[in-house]
């Protein structure tokens, strides 16, 4: 059986390599000013915490500071839609895109 600590991580792998080590499509990544060469900086994908392939899977990034032990029962807790309030100070509303997707990719 895992453990918390078993699970703590050792390194910082960017975002678009964990999707792409998964067979997830990240061409879209590179459409920006840039291109292929700064695809894993662009702001519309690396910031966001789900990620889904459309018809197969959908990855979520879960913070290690948010994983729980009791015995030998791992978990996550996470607030559902209905019980968060939206954030509502100017430029939320990417954050808030983020999290109702991903509430729609656990829920």
């Amino acid at each position: 059986m895992k453990t918390r600590e078993d699970l703590r991580p050792t390194q910082k792998p960017l975002v678009i390599d964990i999707l792409k080590s998964l067979d997830m499509d990240v061409g879209k990544w590179a459409d920006m000013k840039g291109g292929a060469a700064r695809a894993a900086s662009n702001p519309k994908y690396c910031y966001n915490w789900s990620f889904r392939q459309p018809g197969e899977f959908f990855v979520v990034c879960l913070w290690y500071k948010g994983l729980k032990q009791k015995g030998s029962q791992l978990y996550f807790e996470v607030n559902r839609t209905g019980k968060r309030a939206y954030r509502t100070e100017p430029g939320s509303s990417t954050w808030n895109k983020r999290s109702d997707d991903f509430d729609q990719s656990v829920w």
